[in-house]
């Protein structure tokens, strides 16, 4: 009686468990561990285009601290990759009243709407700002992404 009350049990709690250990599925979701929403993503001020860092896709590798970060952007208008003339990235952690330790810049062009960035380093862990400006045939505009390291 005992067992078969142990393997009944076992056998409706153990999905639940896998759930549970799995997160949750939908991408969109905020993640405890990370502590940023995958991907990573800003609307612009002027909400004609989207920025999204597609790679790294984990947020903890792209948000990792004390390590030089590269990522890949993505500047999309209305889901489509959409190129851009220039980009300037800077930023900071407002309630320590400094800005980035280091020049993250914009190193390559990948392919229509797609940019390498590099130099990018989180150095404590807090909230960070990072803004992106950009040029493009629409006029300049300006993305903020707010990112929540290393809790």
């Amino acid at each position: 009686m005992k067992r078969r009350f142990f393997c009944s049990t076992l056998f409706f709690i153990t999905p639940l468990l896998i759930l549970a250990c799995n997160g949750p599925s939908d991408p969109g979701s905020n993640f405890s561990s990370g502590s940023v929403t995958p991907p990573l993503f800003a609307h612009s001020v002027k909400s004609l285009l989207t920025l999204s860092v597609i790679e790294p896709a984990d947020p903890k590798r792209a948000t990792a601290l004390g390590q030089y970060l590269v990522w890949l952007v993505q500047i999309d208008r209305n889901g489509e990759p959409f190129p851009v003339n220039a980009i300037s990235i800077d930023g900071g952690m407002p309630a320590h009243g400094h800005g980035l330790p280091t020049q993250p810049r914009v190193t390559a062009q990948v392919s229509e709407g797609r940019y390498r960035v590099e130099g990018l380093k989180f150095t404590m862990p807090g909230r960070w700002i990072l803004n992106f400006t950009v040029s493009s045939k629409l006029g300049n505009d300006r993305f903020s992404l707010e990112i929540d390291v290393g809790h």
